[in-house]
């Protein structure tokens, strides 16, 4: 009876699996399919904007310029890697890089345009 609860359990797990490399794949497809479309319509965008595709509905895409104005901050893997200010979508102020510590590691004073590192 044992190895029957396992083998329900671990067939259970494998038809999980595929479910979800089915679904994974098919979103994939489809964004790829809409990156397609937009393609043709991305013309370019006037200085200062600068072009971004974002979700739209459950599965599209939309493409739009745009410009980059107020904090920009950067997080991956948990923690933030980089905070700076965008006017008028150029870099302004201090822009600060940060390890996983939270010290910071690069900075740079873009009213000054030099990179020190503390």
């Amino acid at each position: 009876m044992r190895s029957f609860k396992v083998a329900g359990f671990v067939g259970v797990a494998i038809l999980g699996m595929i479910f979800l490399v089915a679904c994974s794949r098919s979103g994939r497809e489809s964004s790829n399919q809409n990156y397609d479309a937009l393609k043709k319509d991305m013309l370019g965008c006037e200085e200062p904007a600068v072009p971004e595709i974002h979700p739209w509905a459950k599965t599209g895409q939309s493409y739009g310029c745009y410009i980059k104005n107020g904090p920009f901050v950067a997080a991956e893997d948990g923690y933030v890697h980089l905070r700076g200010r965008f006017d008028n979508g150029k870099e302004a102020g201090v822009w600060r890089w940060y390890d996983r510590a939270g010290n910071v590691i690069k900075e740079i004073d873009y009213a000054s345009q030099g990179a020190t590192s503390p």
